[in-house]
């Protein structure tokens, strides 16, 4: 269903405890769809803490209708800010909404996601609410942006 349906452009998994062997079954289903037509990929809730998100970001980034990831509540740090930041220096990704609220992100984390949206024009909301780990040099990183 997932890999031949050209009328699919949202996919809701909140809160679904997704295991990493999930991410990487939904992940490699994506990676092969064949059309580009997912606009929006709510993961919401889900504990990705840990999960290998490389193949997800090279998947994302091939499709270029996708401009919404919501990634809320998924215990995000430095590893996965690493990865979602080659989705942001892609050139040809169209993500235009990146929700990652409520996640484990520290100075580095906000760093690392700084440096991937210096030349990323497209990118128009970025949420990081509830991510008390970003301090002075985080918010500083993320402010010389703008």
């Amino acid at each position: 269903f997932l890999s031949n349906n050209p009328s699919l452009t949202c996919i809701t998994l909140n809160h679904c405890n997704l295991v990493p062997a999930a991410i990487g079954i939904l992940s490699n289903v994506l990676l092969h769809r064949s059309e580009d037509t997912l606009e929006e990929l709510d993961l919401n809730g889900n504990p990705l803490s840990g999960v290998d998100l490389d193949e997800l970001v090279l998947a994302l980034g091939r499709n270029r209708n996708l401009t919404s990831l919501r990634l809320f509540d998924c215990g995000i740090g430095l590893h996965e800010c690493v990865c979602l930041g080659r989705l942001l220096e892609n050139h040809e990704s169209n993500l235009k909404e990146l929700n990652l609220d409520g996640n484990s992100i520290d100075d580095d984390s906000a760093i690392i996601l700084a440096d991937s949206l210096a030349n990323n024009n497209k990118l128009e909301q970025l949420c990081l609410n509830r991510n008390n780990g970003i301090a002075t040099s985080g918010w500083s990183a993320m402010l010389d942006l703008v």
